[in-house]
């Protein structure tokens, strides 16, 4: 079964007042280079699957999924990432053709969708190099970090 999709990934930090604000519209440096608070909001036909309300250390939930992309380019179907501080899942797997399940579990939300594959697979890469170009920007003292992890999904768009 193909499926048509469309995807929208968001990322937000979260400021000391808790409030969540889309990372384009942050143009100060963030408040402390080692733990950065945010948010991913996938969105999926219109349908949030991933909701922003679940925040974490942003910065190395976007590593977990660099990881995942890897293991993908190395012939797995499907990964699972745990949020770094908190007990939230987020599940994809490959389907048969070419479509995948997303099932995010987190608190009370259990929420599950079917998407292609290939799609999301390019907007998580998509939307992985545009968070981590602005993360130089907004703290320019891990911006080496940050270029590794953009060399890392660079590097899995190439093997491609």
């Amino acid at each position: 079964m193909t499926c048509k999709s469309t995807i929208h990934i968001s990322t937000f930090l979260r400021l000391h007042t808790g409030a969540l604000v889309p990372i384009a519209e942050h143009s100060k440096c963030v408040d402390d280079e080692d733990y950065i608070e945010g948010a991913l909001e996938i969105q999926v036909n219109k349908k949030i699957v991933i909701p922003r309300k679940y925040w974490d250390y942003i910065d190395q939930l976007w590593s977990y999924f660099v990881n995942a992309l890897i293991g993908i380019h190395e012939g797995q179907d499907s990964f699972e990432i745990s949020y770094p501080d908190q007990p939230i899942i987020i599940c994809i797997t490959r389907l048969s053709g070419k479509s995948a399940k997303i099932l995010f579990k987190g608190g009370l939300d259990k929420i599950e969708e079917e998407v292609d594959w290939e799609l999301l697979v390019e907007s998580i890469i998509i939307s992985g190099l545009s968070f981590f170009e602005k993360m130089k920007e907004l703290n320019p003292g891990k911006a080496e970090v940050y270029q590794y992890e953009i060399n890392r999904l660079k590097n899995t768009i190439i093997k491609k």
